[in-house]
Order: C-alpha cells, then sequence, then structure tokens
C-alpha cells in the first residue's frame, strides 16, 4: 500500500485531471491530404466545443502506449555514431496537444500552427533528450537527423518541453522527440486525441463521437479513457 502511494505521489509532468483520451481509428490506406484535413477538422471542432479548454493529437499516448522509437543522428556530436548512436521515442503532436496534457515548456517554443508541410522541419524534445545530447548547452537551434518514415530528414530543436512520464510512472525517462503533425509524412486518418476539460470530462464524449462521425463515418472512437484512469492502471501494473 505504502508503494503505491509513492507511485501515486511521483510528478508525472502531466496534469492528468479534466483530461479524457480517445483513440480513432481510420482505414487502412496511403496516406494522403484528405486524412490530415479530417484530423485538422477534428481538433477544430472538439476545441470549439463547450467547456473545452485545449484539444491535440498525437500517435501514442503517456503511460499507455510504448513503441515507435529508433534511431537518431546528432549533427555535432560525431562520437555518437554506430555502436554509439542514440534512440528515441518519436512522438507526434499538434499545437494544442502539450497544453491538453498540462505539459509545460522549459525553453524555446512547442508546437505552433505554422509548422506546416512546406515550412522548415523542427521538433520540440523533452529534458532527457537535451540532457543526453547536449549536456550542459542549450538545445534550442541545435540539428537532429531522423529517418523514421523511410526518409532522413534534418529537424531544428524550436523547444524543450519539462520531463513527463511517458512509458512508465518509475524509472528513468527515455529520450523523446516531438514532430508537428504536419511534417508527419505518415499521417493518416487517426491518432490518439487528447482532450482538456474544465468539468466532467466524460461528458464531451458524445459530442466527440458526433464530430467523428460526422467528418468520416468510417474512422471508429475507441479505448475512450481518462488520464486519471490510465495513470491508476499504470500505478498498479508497477
Amino acid at each position: 500500500i505504502r508503494s503505491l502511494g509513492r507511485i501515486r505521489s511521483l510528478d508525472l509532468g502531466i496534469d492528468p485531471r479534466g483530461v479524457v483520451t480517445a483513440t480513432l481509428v481510420g482505414p487502412s490506406r496511403q496516406a494522403n491530404e484528405t486524412d490530415r484535413q479530417f484530423l485538422r477538422d477534428v481538433i477544430a471542432r472538439v476545441s470549439a466545443l463547450p467547456g473545452v479548454e485545449a484539444a491535440g493529437l498525437t500517435n501514442r499516448l503517456p503511460l499507455r502506449d510504448g513503441g515507435y522509437q529508433g534511431g537518431v543522428t546528432i549533427d555535432d556530436r560525431p562520437e555518437l555514431s554506430g555502436k554509439a548512436r542514440p534512440t528515441a521515442l518519436y512522438r507526434i503532436a499538434t499545437p494544442g496537444y502539450f497544453k491538453a496534457l498540462g505539459i509545460r515548456l522549459l525553453e524555446g517554443r512547442g508546437v505552433e500552427a505554422t509548422d506546416e508541410a512546406n515550412s522548415l522541419p523542427v521538433t520540440v524534445v523533452n529534458e532527457s533528450f537535451a540532457k543526453q545530447m547536449w549536456p550542459g548547452q542549450s538545445a534550442v537551434g541545435k540539428h537532429v537527423t531522423t529517418a523514421y518514415t523511410g526518409t532522413s530528414i534534418l529537424r531544428t530543436v524550436v523547444g524543450v518541453i519539462r520531463e513527463a512520464k511517458l512509458t512508465t510512472v518509475t524509472g528513468p525517462a527515455p529520450a523523446a522527440m516531438f514532430v508537428p503533425l504536419e511534417q508527419h509524412s505518415s499521417a493518416t486518418a487517426g491518432g490518439v486525441l487528447v482532450v482538456r476539460v474544465a468539468g466532467n470530462p466524460a461528458g464531451v464524449v458524445p459530442e466527440v463521437r458526433r464530430i467523428v462521425a460526422g467528418l468520416d463515418p468510417q474512422v471508429a472512437v475507441t479505448r475512450v479513457e481518462t488520464m486519471q484512469e490510465i495513470g491508476r492502471a499504470s500505478g498498479r501494473e508497477r
């Protein structure tokens, strides 16, 4: 009981209160602009619902979803190559994502609406990433090369977020980078929608289902959970 109490008292780096999540599962097909517009419309309409303070989308939800990581090349760290090449979690984010989860920005900026497909490729990294790759230095303005989608892309670090528990509530946090949805070439009509609500978060779920069905009836809304439920389940499992 004491161990469980200690876990629940840990600083998760997110504020789970008032946050509901829903996984959107679209048809299996090649990513296209129609799917990208669908995601834009879902986020815009959910954000406009009464009581909604912020809404965003990601590909993997903290404390629940693992996986999706790979090697990264740090341009000014040539010694970090070969067997020493570091890895990082790869996460997609939209402008409202960090606010929806209550993740604070430490340096630089977050993902913004101006981060479009044809603009400068950027990334926001977590504290662990910044400290591992550039100890004692500012990460903002540094460059990282990734090839998660099969094509090597040089990205500029524009911000650093406060450490948040991404995979487990205990243990060291893995390095993670967050890429704007608009700059993720494999984005399809799916992902995890995160909504922060002033009041009962479950109250917006029927409206979210209505919005999604109205925009694309082929997209299913599944795994509807509050972040508090996810946090409690994560604590019990460990």
